[in-house]
């Protein structure tokens, strides 16, 4: 039979738990842990990044006035771009829907503008004269047939396709120059455009490019 002891004042002595140190680091290493994460939750520190200034939908190309810089607050995983980068995105397709205020990201998009189910990529081989210097994937441009030579008759040059988008660009290793164009235009006009450029009557005039960078957020 267990005997308590008794204290002086005549009631029986009782031991105190004793808490074991290393309950006692989890504990404090836990409420550090609490703490940082109610600092970041709250912390006013903020990066100035890239997003979107507007709606996008799938198949659209980047330009600057797609995008504008803002100051966030961005957790350290999450990969961002920031307003010196924003020009590797300009020219550069998206290939979802998203909407504005969206973090820029490369994961999102492509190199090459693709046709959709009602367009059609028409090749073309032009030379000097032809087309727009430095033309880039991503540019605009109206696709214009010109009058035969020879013929004796002067009409008007003709626009067969106006904001056509460039999908490719590839400068021929000729004497001539050649650049090798291919074009996204609407499927009905397909036909006609390379009708055209069997025929030799095809010039393009830059309608538009990416312009140079995002727009500063408020």
């Amino acid at each position: 039979m267990a005997v308590e002891r008794s204290t002086g004042r005549g009631e029986p002595s009782r031991r105190r738990p004793r808490i074991a140190p290393s309950l006692i680091g989890l504990t404090v290493v836990g409420a550090c842990v609490v703490l940082a994460v109610v600092w970041n939750a709250t912390s006013d520190a903020t990066s100035p990044v890239v997003v979107l200034a507007r709606d996008v939908a799938r198949g659209t190309v980047l330009a600057g006035a797609d995008l504008r810089v803002e100051r966030v607050r961005v957790p350290d995983a999450v990969p961002t771009i920031t307003p010196q980068d924003a020009r590797r995105l300009l020219g550069r397709v998206v290939t979802v829907d998203l909407p504005a205020g969206t973090l820029a990201s490369a994961s999102f998009l492509a190199d090459r503008p693709a046709a959709a189910g009602n367009e059609r990529v028409v090749g073309l081989a032009l030379g000097a004269g032809e087309t727009p210097l430095r033309l880039r994937r991503g540019d605009r441009v109206d696709v214009i047939r010109t009058p035969t030579a020879g013929t004796g008759v002067a009409p008007a040059p003709e626009v067969l396709v106006t904001g056509a988008v460039v999908a490719d660009v590839e400068t021929a290793d000729d004497t001539q120059r050649t650049v090798r164009v291919g074009v996204i235009v609407p499927a009905t006009s397909a036909p006609v455009v390379a009708a055209a450029m069997a025929n030799r009557q095809l010039r393009l005039i830059g309608a538009g490019a990416p312009d140079g960078g995002p727009r500063g957020g408020a």
